[in-house]
């Protein structure tokens, strides 16, 4: 009975952490990109942060956090997948990757591939049963 207390404990300790780092506003702007600055007379270089200052221990303990995506992240996807999650029919674009080399793509291959699936699904259904 103490280890299910625990293990209680333990996963509404975890949930808490989660749920405070994803509720948490981003309260510093990222830090600035380091820049190195070469010296001519002695050959070394020294990295500086953005600002013109050294960086710091503080600074090195940065990061993104890795729970949320960035703010400035865009995702775009390849016109094979626009056209694939806006096409209507999939009997057309099926015509045009089969035997092409668009279609010899692993992209388009993982798109033969969902298409045929999609298909095969149909035929394998009795009567009225709704899709799986």
């Amino acid at each position: 009975m103490n280890r299910e207390r625990l293990l209680v404990v333990v996963a509404i300790g975890a949930v808490g952490m989660l749920a405070w780092d994803m509720l948490r506003p981003d309260s510093a702007p990222p830090p600035a990109a380091p820049v190195v600055v070469a010296k001519p007379a002695s050959g070394a270089a020294t990295i500086t942060s953005g600002t013109g200052g050294r960086l710091g221990p503080e600074d090195m303990g940065r990061s993104a956090n890795f729970l949320r995506p960035a703010a400035g992240a865009t995702v775009t996807a390849s016109p094979l997948a626009r056209e694939f999650g806006n096409a209507l029919t999939l009997k057309p674009v099926y015509d045009r990757l089969k035997g092409t080399a668009e279609g010899e793509t692993p992209e388009g291959q993982y798109f033969l591939y969902r298409i045929l699936r999609a298909c095969a699904s149909v035929a394998d259904r009795r009567g009225n049963a709704p899709p799986a």
